[in-house]
């Protein structure tokens, strides 16, 4: 496998962006998870 990574470098960097972009996906399902209990909490201390 390292070999294969030492012949290729182009392939270390795009399983490295792709594993980013998983990550920066899960993170915004997340947030639109949450974001509306957050707005339902700021609303209520505001009003």
């Amino acid at each position: 496998m390292t070999a294969l990574l030492l012949a290729n470098p182009g392939l270390l960097k795009e399983q490295r962006l792709q594993r980013c972009t998983i990550i920066t996906f899960d993170m915004a399902d997340i947030f639109i998870e949450v974001f509306p209990y957050f707005a339902i909490y700021l609303f209520e201390c505001l009003y």
